[in-house]
């Protein structure tokens, strides 16, 4: 039977959530078949959240040594009930260009809840 499979590069470093790195990870491909884009995962606070067209779900997350919110987006990721307060997420880091300036958010690919 075939499974889904993510494979993760880890999880970053709390100074690595900027744009620089943002940046120095775009500029490091071209991604593509058998040279996927570097996906990371990492456990957040959930600070804030909204359905977005009834699709999808964007965040305001909290992590731990990062002193500013972290936006995120999770594309057909609204399942018509709340988040958990804590989230597993395997995500891409990009620049946010929507917001411009020096804004990064996260692209999140999957989301766990947190079980204390």
């Amino acid at each position: 039977m075939l499974q889904a499979e993510l494979l993760s590069d880890g999880e970053l470093a709390p100074h690595e959530f900027d744009v620089r790195h943002a940046e120095a990870l775009q500029m490091a491909g071209p991604w593509g078949q058998a040279f996927p884009e570097p996906l990371f995962d990492g456990c957040f606070d959930v600070v804030q959240w909204r359905p977005l067209k009834e699709r999808h779900l964007r965040y305001t997350l909290r992590l731990a040594g990062v002193a500013a919110p972290i936006n995120a987006i999770h594309f057909d990721g609204w399942r018509g009930q709340a988040p958990a307060p804590r989230v597993h997420l395997a995500y891409r880091l990009v620049r946010d260009d929507y917001r411009g300036g020096e804004a990064i958010q996260l692209i999140v690919e999957h989301s766990e809840p947190v079980v204390a």
